[in-house]
């Protein structure tokens, strides 16, 4: 569970279905949903199974600061080494944290 100050915050599900957790509510959501966040509101994600659970994200504006509740994890993701399209990326970040500045 975290919030992000400074930004307003949007979500693309690519891939599966899960639980969106805004704000104190569960919205199932699944491929194709456009999930949109407040700045400071409260969000997270479950994945329902087994199955991928692929989202895009995007920032407005690009900076911003995440705060994250007591005792939660900090999100991570690992790139899968395809882009959208199934074909190889035009730069490679080996993984990536929300909490930190990646130099591209």
């Amino acid at each position: 569970a975290h919030y992000h100050v400074g930004a307003e915050h949007f979500q693309y599900v690519l891939t599966g279905n899960g639980i969106a957790f805004i704000d104190g509510k569960e919205i199932q959501v699944e491929t194709g949903d456009l999930i949109y966040n407040y700045e400071n509101e409260i969000h997270w994600f479950k994945n329902q199974s087994s199955n991928s659970f692929s989202f895009v994200e995007f920032f407005i504006p690009g900076n911003y600061k995440t705060i994250w509740a007591e005792k939660e994890n900090v999100c991570t993701w690992s790139p899968t080494g395809k882009d959208f399209k199934g074909r190889k990326p035009k730069r490679n970040i080996k993984s990536h944290r929300s909490d930190e500045k990646v130099e591209l």
